[in-house]
Formats: structure tokens, sequence, C-alpha cells
């Protein structure tokens, strides 16, 4: 097997556990490769996987035994972007019966979304025309970007502004522009503070659901626990609250619109 084969052996294990089978024929169609190479790849995967498949028939699929290990919960996105990875034609999801719903109203310029790349490994400056609730129309800032945060409903920068004399966050959707500087930042992402202090988040059910619903939502959300405690950068904590549509205040944010509760917000 080459080296490039073994490369994918990681990805394949990730489509055999989340389809539960392969064969040569999944591995010549997702690695574009011929009958007697796939053999090899398969070969290789199946060492690399140990004990975990079987093969209840000659020629057969190779099946995978999820019993065989402690019970894995993940992300099927983890599954897609290891077919997007090893696929050259990309993921067909329609062919996969999958159906992604999530929709992205932020058009993302790639011009502007390059700009912003390149500031951060520079460490330099940008002069962006940005629009927000107050200046609609757009109203031109100095920025120093360090990150780039893909929020779950829209994309962000995270930036020094000079005119705030502070660190804020930039939506990539209402910035008509983005020119470079050649000027050092004068703030690094070592002084952000709020982008590097964790705050401690803990998640509850609803203790207005029934005793019932309290149980389907905690196996939902955090299988084997009552509650979910996440290390949130202090400036992303608006973000989760949310996308999880998190009750904060549990006497005004109620069930069945609010299902999970922050514990301890204020």
């Amino acid at each position: 097997m080459s080296a490039s084969d073994e490369k994918r052996i990681p990805d394949l294990q990730t489509v055999l556990a989340w389809e539960g089978e392969i064969t040569n024929t999944r591995i010549r169609e997702l690695l574009d490769i011929k009958m007697v190479q796939a053999s090899r790849t398969l070969a290789g995967l199946l060492e690399y996987v140990g004990d975990c498949w079987s093969r209840p028939h000659t020629n057969g699929p190779v099946q995978f035994h999820h019993s065989a290990i402690a019970d894995t919960r993940g992300s099927p996105d983890h599954y897609l972007l290891a077919i997007n990875r090893l696929s050259k034609a990309g993921t067909n999801l329609d062919a996969l019966g999958i159906y992604d719903a999530r929709i992205d109203l932020s058009l993302i310029s790639q011009k502007i979304f390059a700009s912003i790349v390149q500031a951060i490994r520079r460490k330099e400056g940008l002069e962006i025309c940005y629009r927000s609730m107050t200046h609609p129309k757009g109203q031109t800032r100095i920025v120093f970007p360090h990150a780039i945060v893909r929020a779950p409903r829209r994309w962000h920068m995270r930036a020094w502004c000079t005119q705030r004399q502070e660190f804020r966050d930039f939506v990539l959707g209402r910035m008509l522009s983005a020119t470079p500087l050649n000027v050092a930042t004068p703030q690094s992402q070592e002084q952000d503070s709020d982008w590097n202090g964790l705050e401690e988040m803990v998640i509850i059910p609803h203790p207005d659901l029934s005793p019932d619903q309290q149980d389907m939502i905690a196996e939902e959300f955090f299988p084997g626990s009552r509650s979910l405690r996440l290390r949130i950068r202090k400036c992303l904590k608006l973000y989760v609250i949310q996308d999880l549509q998190l009750a904060t205040d549990p006497e005004r944010d109620l069930p069945p619109q609010y299902q999970l509760c922050l514990v301890g917000a204020s």
C-alpha cells in the first residue's frame, strides 16, 4: 500500500463506522482506483480497525462492529468531511440519502475573506467599510483581525477596532470592502482577554419540563448525564446561547420554545 493510501485509512475508517459496511466497490468509488489497489487498501483498513469488523459472506461487504467499541457519539459532519477528502468529485449528498437543511443566509465575498486571512497571517490591519444598525449604509473602520469564527448562523471576524479601542466581533456579511494596510497590529490575540478567557456553561433540561421530557432531552443532548458542562471563550458565549436556544431566565423563557436551560445565568 502506497504512502498516499495509508493517509486515507483514517478517513476510510470514518466511512466504515458511519456507513456500517464497506466493499471493494465502495473504495473504488470513493478513491477512483483500480480493483487490485482497492483490495490492498481494504486490507490495510481492516488491519487498522483491528477486531471491529467481520465479513459474514465471502466477497460480501465488510461490516463494522459498533458493539466492539465503547458507544461513540459524534457528528455526521466528520463523516461528510472524510468523504470530501477522499472523493475527487466531492460529496453528493443526494446519492447518500442525506439532505442538509441548514441555511446560511450570509453570503461572503471570497475577496474579503481572503483579505482577512492574509491580514491574520501577516498580523497587519485592514480598512473596511462596515455596515451596522447605527450605520446601515456603511462606515470606514480600521481593524486588526486575529481570528475568523464560524458561528452557527453566520461568519464573524474577531479584531481590534481602532475606533472603539477594543476587540470586537464583525459580521463578514456586513463588510462591503476590505483593503489591506501595511501596518503592524497594535494589539495581538494574546491581549484579547475575552478571546483567551474561558467561561464554564452548565446546561440542563428546562426544569418546567415533565420528568419524562427531561429524561428525553438529557439523553438527546448529553447521554449518560443530567447536565452538560462546556468551556467556551467568553466572546463566543452569546452565540452558543442563541444557537442552542438556551433559557437564561427559566421563569420567562418557557417550554416548548425553550427546552434547555443555562444554569446560573445572569
